[in-house]
């Protein structure tokens, strides 16, 4: 492909060239069938593709790390968004499928699950905030199930969180887990997240806990129902950093809005303390806050959600078994004829025993 190629595809972040060649047309591993090309960013691509392994005609996401950005930093990246994901099974957090190599071209990538939706934001926006409560709980249920795996996801955004149409009604869907971190990781100072809906802590470099994810949904809600982030009216990003770290957000009638009621806004409000003591200790404590306010019954778990639950065990903990599998992925001497790391997970899942023996074969397989 030029880099000339008109800008058409559907996720171009407008800031990049097209990629130099593209896969449309061609299979991966005899198992994916690349269809067409659906964006491209800074890191890499994106194609849809139909997977014939998963199930019949299934289509899926690949998204690609481009050849020129294959460096050790960017490995680190699909391999940290990758481990984060692939610990996952919640029927409001994307599903990641497979980790694998490109054949003859060094360039890794995922599949996962292809989404079709828009922002929360544009959702509420369109359909007003008592649709945007629903919205809400379900944003909170992923949170929830998320951070009992030991999980921060440190980029809450409206880009991240999509709303799907469905049968029975819109359903959410949690996404992009690359800045995720493990709630016990070493604490560093770095920056992460979006500077319009990062939480005070980030900004600060003082040690992290869930309650920064609550933050940035709170940023995110606002956004929904105020139709602008909580501090778009500073122009400067340096601004809008010491904002975030020092100001109160504003009422939502300093943006004219008064059809929200007083309290969802309170409990808006609370998500956007400065100091994490002063919000809402958990996403369920949040969802509770909601119902005490509205006068509702949001469910903390719906039958769904709590077979997830049932299904998933804790993310900490299995750091050992899945960096090894992961590590092995990403050797090109493997050309990832035996890597299908979910399958691996999905092992653990059932019994250590038996990933013990496949982490055995690989590391014979590896010399």
């Amino acid at each position: 492909m030029s880099s000339k190629k008109a800008r058409s595809a559907a996720l171009d972040d407008g800031k990049h060239a097209a990629p130099e060649t593209d896969l449309v047309g061609t299979w991966i591993h005899d198992r994916y069938e690349v269809l067409e090309e659906l964006g491209w960013g800074s890191l890499g691509h994106v194609y849809l593709a139909r997977d014939h392994r998963l199930k019949p005609g299934h289509l899926v996401a690949l998204k690609v790390i481009r050849l020129d950005r294959l460096t050790q930093s960017s490995v680190e990246y699909l391999k940290r968004e990758f481990r984060a994901l692939s610990a996952l099974d919640h029927p409001h957090v994307a599903r990641v499928y497979d980790l694998d190599v490109v054949p003859g071209r060094d360039a890794l990538f995922f599949s996962l699950e292809l989404l079709r939706g828009e922002t929360i934001v544009a959702a509420v926006k369109r359909d007003g905030w008592r649709a945007g409560v629903e919205l809400f709980a379900q944003t909170l249920r992923a949170l929830a199930y998320v951070h009992d795996r030991g999980l921060i996801h440190m980029d809450l955004k409206p880009q991240n969180v999509l709303v799907l149409a469905r049968p029975n009604g819109p359903r959410v869907k949690l996404l992009d887990f690359h800045l995720a971190q493990e709630r016990d990781a070493k604490h560093d100072r770095n920056l992460r997240g979006t500077v319009a809906y990062m939480s005070p802590e980030v900004i600060q470099g003082k040690p992290l806990d869930p309650r920064a994810d609550l933050y940035s949904f709170g940023a995110v809600a606002y956004e929904a129902l105020c139709k602008h982030a909580p501090f778009a009216h500073h122009p400067d990003v340096m601004q809008m950093l010491r904002a975030h770290a020092n100001e109160p957000a504003p009422p939502f009638a300093f943006w004219g809005i008064d059809e929200v009621p007083a309290e969802l806004e309170a409990v808006i409000l609370r998500l956007l303390e400065k100091d994490p003591d002063a919000r809402y200790p958990t996403a369920r404590a949040t969802l509770r806050a909601l119902n005490d306010a509205l006068g509702l019954e949001l469910a903390p778990e719906t039958p769904e959600t709590r077979r997830s639950a049932l299904r998933g065990g804790r993310f900490v903990g299995r750091d050992e078994a899945q960096r090894l599998a992961i590590e092995l992925s990403t050797d090109s001497r493997f050309d990832g004829s035996f890597v299908r790391l979910n399958t691996l997970r999905r092992n653990l899942d059932q019994g250590l025993e038996l990933m013990a023996d496949v982490i055995v074969d690989l590391r014979g397989l590896r010399g």
